[in-house]
């Protein structure tokens, strides 16, 4: 379970740093470019042996699964919508900006701004829905 977990926490390592740069978890063709996320998982089992030996032999967690893709970075947001949430129940002063745009496709988006002061600092976070 050790390995596992630790596999885990490399892969949602991986996932965070496409996150932060704006990148694309897996390429539009699988077969000619397989993303940057698989490239990055790929270079990190060169420089780890752990995770290179799971991307050899692992049978049911497989950390470039479609699902792993799709589920991962919507539990990383479920926990950060969380830990907001809990900071804006405890923050000092309180300010919440909301505007409605249409996106290039036509879709209507909400966009909410929460601006706070937390632990003396002015924090602002963006959230973005469609309608």
């Amino acid at each position: 379970m050790t390995k596992n977990r630790y596999v885990l926490s490399k892969t949602i390592d991986g996932i965070k740093f496409c996150g932060a740069f704006e990148l694309a978890l897996r390429g539009h063709d699988g077969t000619q470019n397989p993303g940057i996320f698989r490239g990055l998982i790929n270079f990190s089992a060169e420089l780890d042996t752990t995770l290179s030996e799971h991307i050899k032999n692992a049978s049911i967690f497989k950390e470039t699964s479609k699902e792993i893709h799709n589920d991962l970075p919507d539990c990383i947001l479920e926990v950060c919508h969380e830990a907001i949430i809990k900071q804006i129940n405890r923050a000092s002063y309180l300010a919440i900006i909301a505007d409605e745009t249409t996106d290039i496709a036509g879709e209507t988006q909400l966009v909410t701004i929460f601006r706070y002061v937390f632990n003396g600092e002015s924090v602002e976070r963006y959230e973005s829905r469609k309608m």
